[in-house]
């Protein structure tokens, strides 16, 4: 089999799975700073039901024909009963419903395995030297106590997890040079007091998703509020404000919102830092809530106050964690500040005349902003050094919060 160019270049959206992929590092190739790496066959761990190894999926171009091979292996507990790929030149060809979840009835190769078999394998694309491409490989497979569950082909270096919130992933392979593009996604929760709708806000592609929508305790007179996400376990939290419920959602799980209890203030703004979830309550008092091993509010203490002359409305901390950077809102206008962690020292940056801003740094470093005045709902960058803005695109969506989220 000829060998693939492999780029490490894809961002790492689950951890914990066993049978990393191995790298033999090819000194004589050096590419646009990235390492690459020179391999033969490229053996992936199948998972099933998101944790168990059952055997690889291997991808690689036949010697004969030149065409992309993927090869389905199980262990000697497991037989596959179905397999679905999809083979294509990039992950936004991949069929995918409006939430982003894979919609593997439309893959281009499926087979329906009803005797069970260990094995199989599809010749799929022929491979065109200079192109990227993608693969997906999905299974359904069944163990010998009739066990089923669903698999998917990862391996840890290049695999990309759908932006839905099923799980799954696609595996990126690169050949000479070419670069993945890669999306920053912020979360979003809309204005409403009946149920709180969660949207994904896709910077590249300038579309505004809806992926979750579901029934909380109502809060006629306020807002879901206080959005943060934590990216080690990519989870989203939000409150009901002005009622200080702080709810967590597993985005890689179909389970609605928990309740991890009572925050102390009302929680209208959120963010989150190296495990810990930190607030401005109605007195700008600012605050760190940790959490225990089930995920319910553990312990909450004061950190410090935000000496602004209006009501903080909105936090997000900064790339490197030194500051807290936020939005107070009152006459009109808004403060844009930063808080440094350390020192405890508020800045006013500058005064905006939005009325209604909220605003996340995205992983890429880059801080977005989005306008909540009626009629308008904008989606901004904001220089974090003089609060200038810069508008991007309409949401057409009323956003009561905003957070950071993930990179695809």
């Amino acid at each position: 089999m000829k060998n693939l160019l492999l780029f490490t270049f894809v961002l790492l959206f689950i951890a914990g799975c066993t049978n990393k992929q191995q790298t033999v590092e090819d000194d004589s190739y050096q590419s646009n700073g990235y390492n690459a790496f020179k391999r033969g066959a490229a053996t992936n761990t199948l998972i099933a039901g998101k944790h168990i190894d059952v055997g690889t999926v291997v991808i690689e171009i036949n010697d004969e024909n030149d065409f992309i091979d993927v090869t389905y292996e199980t262990n000697s507990d497991w037989t596959i009963v179905e397999t679905h790929v999809f083979v294509g030149h990039a992950g936004s060809d991949i069929p995918v419903n409006k939430p982003g979840n894979p919609k593997i009835g439309h893959f281009p190769y499926a087979e329906d395995h009803d005797a069970g078999t260990t094995t199989f394998t599809y010749s799929t694309l022929p491979f065109v030297t200079g192109q990227q491409f993608v693969v997906a490989a999905h299974a359904v497979v069944k163990n010998n106590n009739g066990q089923t569950e669903t698999a998917w082909a990862y391996n840890d270096v290049t695999a990309t997890k759908f932006s839905g919130k099923r799980w799954g992933w696609f595996i990126n392979y690169q050949y000479e040079d070419i670069p993945l593009e890669e999306c920053t996604i912020l979360y979003g929760t809309e204005c409403r007091t009946d149920s709180v709708n969660i949207y994904h806000i896709n910077i590249c592609t300038e579309e505004v998703i809806l992926i979750s929508s579901e029934a909380v305790p109502d809060i006629p007179d306020g807002s879901y509020d206080g959005n943060a996400w934590d990216s080690e376990t990519n989870t989203f939290y939000f409150t009901t404000f002005p009622n200080g419920d702080l709810y967590s959602n597993d985005m890689d799980g179909e389970e609605d919102s928990e309740d991890e209890g009572d925050l102390e203030g009302e929680g209208g703004s959120g963010t989150f830092y190296e495990g810990e979830y930190y607030y401005v309550d109605e007195e700008n008092e600012l605050s760190v809530v940790s959490f225990d091993e089930e995920g319910d509010i553990d312990e909450e203490e004061p950190v410090d106050t935000i000496d602004i002359a209006t009501t903080v409305q909105d936090i997000t901390v900064g790339p490197a964690g030194l500051y807290i950077y936020g939005i107070g809102n009152g006459d009109g206008a808004s403060q844009f500040f930063k808080f440094e962690l350390e020192t405890g020292t508020t800045t006013l940056i500058a005064t905006i005349y939005n009325e209604d801003l909220q605003i996340a740094f995205g992983v890429d470093g880059i801080l977005y902003a989005v306008d909540g005045t009626d009629g308008e709902y904008g989606l901004y960058t904001m220089d974090a050094e003089t609060g200038a803005m810069t508008f991007l695109f309409d949401t057409s969506v009323k956003f009561c919060d905003l957070s950071e989220g993930p990179e695809i």
